[in-house]
């Protein structure tokens, strides 16, 4: 009888093939075979999110040309400007009147609510995908301190280009110092060969400490204003000399100063807006500058609320009427007045308006009612919640094998089991309040606006960059080339949008501390819970976390805060356009070293590789 076949390790290897393969292996494959290979590869479902392209590309379409291939790409791209509609939606009539609102609420100023709210609520789906991506051979350090130069550099720059504005000098600085702070300390922490439970700690107390800084900044400078309204108020009951008038000049001048950056005030939006539907079609995409220290004028909150408030009228008067044009995707008016652009934009938008207005509750203190519209509030309650958790269980605990919206048909009862606590809630506030005014509460479903939004963002944005990531590897550019350049692009979107949207809304405080807020999350606390996750995991820890490009990456983020420092302080932190462009321009210079690099006609910051003997053991294991 013959010896029985033993499988050896390269048998081993082949029988776990699939399961360790990346999909874009297949752009190699002839074109009549990907399909096969696509339907066996773990990783073309693992790496999908919404959408597998890999696989509408090989087998639904059946791509089996190069110009089949263009044709798709462009297909992609096509739905990647959709996608920013999307994001830009989201932000803009969602995501900017919630935060305004959470800020005024907590009692926070501009500055701290962009470290906090703006750049945390920007930064969190970053983490997330750090997190997802810790068992990948991509260099997650040199994405995130180019992302990092993205959103402070090039954000930044577009931010004083597009609105200048009066900086707060002393958060600014302290700002962007404990931002090379950090930047540093993960350059320290990272170029050691592992990662050690003691300098995740530090990074983690380095964040927490910049918070708790400006936390009590905001407490001390309340303080100083109280102190000097009492003194003030003492010296004016004094006789009137020259020497008590200047004195008294001198604490207004001073109190001013700190009135300025007291509370977050919700205000009026700007006439001038950069992107406007209206102006689709008639050749004005055109940066319109407000001038600096132009008059903010307040919001009224309460003649907003009420200002239909009748309580001789029906509870439900206007109920179905409100609740169709508040889900009308398109208003018959401005469609008859719009270009033919402007309503190919319309049509874009469309379908968008419809979720967004199915999924997020609205609450503006800027509109009429704060944006509440009874029927449709209260089929939120129930909706909102019942979808979330249906996606996200789906998303978040499905089998990376199989597609997320297969796993729907396990996770829907999630959904239904929150329909027996919302459902009767909703029926509840149905009852009591009314079509004229909002109820009390409705600061509440703040709450659902934001969990919704942020979901949102992070899978629309996430999606962008999957999209790019496909067409890459479609036409062979280099991973890590994409990393540093077109996927963080895709990355910062959501930072973008939301640092201009609010700074076009007349809050460019907040969102030029969002600039520097939101990288410095990115730099200690994603990149701390990320190596704390590989430690607590034992996972190998990848030797090359800079890539080919991580250097010239760091030396270009301390240079461009070095120049922040020093401009800011020859302009008397006078945020210009002059500025904003320089800034755009450091970042597209950063582009053409990476690109030049790729193309190999400067060579990068980094090491080179040692090619070793196989048998040459002394050299491998000094090295």
């Amino acid at each position: 009888m013959a010896d029985e076949y033993e499988p050896n390790a390269m048998d081993r290897e082949f029988d776990s093939f699939f399961h360790k393969v990346s999909c874009f292996v297949v752009t190699g494959f002839p074109y009549e075979d990907r399909c096969a290979f696509v339907l066996n590869a773990s990783n073309c479902i693992a790496g999908t999110n919404f959408v597998p392209y890999m696989k509408i590309m090989s087998c639904d379409l059946g791509c089996k040309n190069k110009f089949q291939e263009l044709a798709f790409i462009s297909l992609l791209l096509l739905f990647c400007v959709e996608l920013l509609i999307f994001l830009g939606v989201v932000i803009n009539q969602y995501y900017s009147p919630a935060l305004k609102m959470l800020s005024r609420l907590c009692h926070l100023n501009e500055h701290l609510a962009g470290i906090t709210f703006l750049a945390i609520g920007n930064s969190t789906p970053d983490m997330f995908s750090n997190l997802s991506a810790i068992n990948d051979e991509t260099p997650v350090v040199a994405n995130t301190l180019s992302l990092a130069l993205f959103v402070t550099i090039f954000t930044g720059g577009l931010l004083c280009y597009m609105t200048p504005f009066k900086m707060n000098k002393h958060a600014t600085v302290r700002d962007i110092l404990f931002f090379i702070l950090g930047v540093s300390l993960l350059e320290y922490v990272v170029a050691d060969t592992k990662v050690r439970l003691t300098e995740c700690i530090l990074m983690f107390l380095v964040y927490f400490i910049y918070l708790a800084v400006n936390f009590a900044d905001v407490y001390l400078m309340r303080a100083a204003l109280r102190s000097i309204s009492r003194t003030i108020g003492k010296l004016r009951r004094l006789p009137k000399t020259p020497e008590l008038d200047a004195e008294l000049a001198k604490l207004r001048k001073k109190y001013n100063y700190y009135a300025e950056d007291e509370n977050f005030e919700i205000i009026h939006k700007p006439g001038d807006q950069f992107f406007s539907s209206q102006d689709i079609g008639k050749s004005r995409f055109t940066f319109v500058t407000r001038k600096t220290g132009v008059r903010r004028y307040t919001v009224d909150i309460d003649g907003n609320r009420n200002v239909f408030h009748n309580s001789r009228v029906p509870k439900n008067h206007r109920l179905c009427r409100e609740f169709i044009e508040a889900i009308n995707p398109i208003d018959s008016y401005s469609w008859g007045r719009a270009s033919l652009l402007t309503r190919i934009y319309y049509l874009a938008k469309m379908p968008i308006t419809v979720i967004c207005v199915l999924y997020i509750p609205l609450v503006d203190y800027e509109l009429d009612k704060h944006g509440w519209t009874k029927l449709l509030n209260c089929m939120h309650i129930f909706l909102n919640p019942a979808i979330t958790l249906i996606v996200g269980q789906a998303f978040i605990f499905r089998d990376k094998t199989t597609l997320w919206y297969k796993k729907i048909l396990v996770t829907y009862h999630y959904g239904l089991y929150s329909c027996l606590i919302t459902v009767p809630l909703a029926i509840l506030v149905f009852f009591h309040s009314s079509t004229n005014v909002p109820p009390k509460y409705h600061w509440l479903f703040t709450i659902m606006n934001l969990s919704g939004s942020m979901c949102l963002i992070f899978e629309t944005s996430s999606e962008v960059t999957v999209i790019l990531g496909v067409v890459g590897n479609i036409l062979d550019i280099p991973t890590d080339f994409m990393g540093v350049t077109v996927t963080t692009i895709a990355s910062g979107m959501n930072d973008l949008v939301a640092n201009v949207a609010m700074a076009l809304q007349g809050y460019e405080k907040m969102a030029y501390a969002a600039c520097i807020g939101s990288p410095f999350f990115k730099v200690m606390l994603s990149q701390a819970v990320m190596f704390t996750a590989i430690h607590v995991q034992g996972i190998v820890e990848k030797k090359n976390k800079y890539g080919n490009y991580g250097d010239n990456t760091y030396i270009f983020l301390i240079l461009g805060l070095c120049l922040t420092l020093l401009w800011g302080s020859v302009l008397n932190f006078e945020a210009r356009r002059s500025v904003g462009i320089f800034s755009m321009a450091l970042y597209v210079i950063f582009l053409i070293f990476v690109i030049f690099i790729q193309l190999g006609f400067i060579h990068s910051y980094s090491n080179d590789p040692f090619i070793l003997d196989t048998f040459d053991i002394d050299r491998k294991e000094n090295i």
